[in-house]
């Protein structure tokens, strides 16, 4: 399970749920929670993602590209 990020769910003794993860998947889900807290940095990525649609954002020279 650990290997395809599927964690298990346990139940308690008395009945109460929760969910074991690895330690790398709590790290990318901390990393998520970060970036999604930060509205500066959702406005970069929103404005970025918007170049890209448009196809008006940074181009590395093609030299630089390989």
């Amino acid at each position: 399970m650990i290997a395809d990020h599927q964690p298990p769910n346990v139940t308690a003794s008395d009945d109460a749920d929760f969910v074991v993860i690895s330690a790398e998947d709590w790290e990318c889900e901390q990393e998520t929670r970060y970036v999604l807290q930060d509205r500066s940095l959702m406005a970069q990525i929103a404005r970025s993602a918007a170049t890209h649609a448009a196809g008006t954002g940074h181009r590395l020279p093609q030299d630089q590209c390989d």
